[in-house]
């Protein structure tokens, strides 16, 4: 017996349709992948269409013409398999009980055991900033770094194993270690770049592109060189921190794109320069503040 699917699709594949749409719902699942479940089904066939069931257990075969159900059971194992990637890429296994925690965790939630140091997350990540921008909230940062001390105090550590304690203290330096980088505008670029597969640092041929920075630079070197007057010294420290203050937008600017590295490598470039001069006149200035 065949039946038409031009209008009523089949019980069964009405209900699985049913489902994923319950499930796309509540996951959020991008516009993109519509499209993606439509093709998989490919149901908008305006003549009348048959199948001949063959039942092996509790799967439906289809004629080799119309698969619409396998193609969409295909769709189906696809989105299980990419949830299953992405679980595993956003949590790890505690080493005491094999519970499931967020990677980057400290305190297993199963049996209370402090975790090593997870290296696969990055510092943006142990902060709660999963997408990496260089532009950050310092002021959220900083409460960030208060609460994971707190979490990592030595004294919640007092009668734990020995193992555990050697964990505190390895999370405890990472945390500091990641703040340090974060929270200085080159630190936090030299990282960045890193991350991207690029080291500022040892490209020793990279030099300032801006002819009018450089410039800039080698005079103020000189004046800093040759003066000891406070208000030269404190003129020069202010248009330093200015072109720093340029810098630091136009980096934001180049790692907000995906194209951008070769730009964020140049300004970073130039930071350092700025930030070795900066560091010259302040010594100098002592009154005058980091």
């Amino acid at each position: 017996m065949s039946i038409c699917l031009r209008r009523k699709p089949c019980l069964q594949l009405y209900r699985l349709l049913r489902t994923i749409a319950e499930q796309h719902k509540a996951h959020a699942v991008a516009p993109g992948s519509a499209r993606t479940l439509a093709s998989a089904l490919d149901l908008s066939t305006s003549t009348s269409t048959s199948y001949s069931p063959q039942h092996t257990g509790s799967d439906v075969r289809y004629d080799k013409r119309h698969g619409s159900e396998l193609r969409f059971r295909s769709y189906i194992a696809t989105v299980a398999a990419e949830r299953g990637k992405q679980a595993a890429r956003e949590e790890m296994e505690c080493w005491s009980c094999q519970h499931h925690l967020k990677k980057g965790g400290f305190i297993c939630r199963g049996c209370e055991k402090i975790q090593p140091v997870d290296p696969s997350v990055n510092y943006f990540e142990l902060f709660g900033m999963p997408d990496m921008q260089y532009d950050l909230d310092l002021d959220k940062l900083e409460k960030q770094y208060k609460m994971l001390q707190w979490q990592l105090h030595p004294d919640k550590a007092v009668g734990r194993t020995e193992a555990e304690r050697e964990f505190s203290a390895q999370q405890a330096t990472m945390v500091n270690m990641a703040y340090s980088v974060l929270r200085s505008p080159l630190a936090r670029a030299n990282y960045m770049l890193a991350q991207r597969g690029v080291s500022a640092g040892e490209n020793s041929e990279n030099t300032i592109t801006d002819p009018e920075l450089l410039m800039q630079v080698l005079e103020a070197r000189e004046e800093v060189e040759a003066t000891e007057d406070p208000a030269v010294l404190r003129r020069l420290l202010q248009q330093n921190r200015q072109q720093q203050a340029r810098l630091v937008e136009e980096l934001g600017e180049a790692f907000s794109r995906p194209t951008g590295t070769q730009d964020a490598l140049s300004r970073t470039t130039e930071l350092t320069y700025l930030v070795r001069l900066e560091q010259e006149l302040v010594r100098k200035l002592p009154d005058a503040g980091a």
